[in-house]
Order: structure tokens, then C-alpha cells, then sequence
């Protein structure tokens, strides 16, 4: 397991919301992130209670996905239903 405490600043949410204090992001090492990607789908697909987060606010919901996307370690993002960004790899 990789634990990886980033330093931020309050700038590196310029155009984000202000969200409840939380996880920001998490992040998993997979066989196959394509793999992944139809099984989610197919599972979003089959329980709408299983759909990713929906940010209202187009800009923020940008800005959030480009902040996770600067991660070195990830290679696809998404968010969970309760809005915690995943990261995914095969690295």
C-alpha cells in the first residue's frame, strides 16, 4: 500500500465549491483500468444509485476533475455516488 499526504494550498481550489471536509480522492492500482471502466459502467448502468456524482456547476465540476487529474500515480478518474474522486492505475 501507497499512502501519498500531498501538501495543497487554498489556490489549488480556485473555482471549486467549498465542499464538507472529507476524503478528497482515492486511489487504486488494477489488473486492467479498461476492464474496470465497462464493469462500472454496466454497474452504473443497472442501479442508479451506483452513478457518479453529479456536480451541478460545470466549472467546479472541472475544476475538481483537473485537480484529481494532476495525481502522477492515476491513469483514469471518476467519482463514487457519495462525490469522492477515484483514481485508477495499472502502473
Amino acid at each position: 500500500m501507497t499512502l501519498i499526504i500531498a501538501p495543497w494550498k487554498m489556490s489549488d481550489f480556485e473555482g471549486a465549491g467549498i465542499d464538507r471536509p472529507g476524503l478528497e480522492h482515492i486511489g487504486f492500482k488494477v489488473e486492467s483500468v479498461e476492464s474496470v471502466k465497462t464493469e462500472l459502467a454496466a454497474l452504473r448502468e443497472a442501479n442508479a444509485e451506483m452513478r457518479e456524482r453529479i456536480i451541478s456547476e460545470p466549472s467546479e465540476g472541472e475544476r475538481r476533475l483537473a485537480l484529481i487529474a494532476s495525481c502522477r500515480h492515476g491513469q483514469h478518474q471518476c467519482s463514487s455516488p457519495d462525490g469522492v474522486f477515484i483514481d485508477l492505475s495499472e502502473r
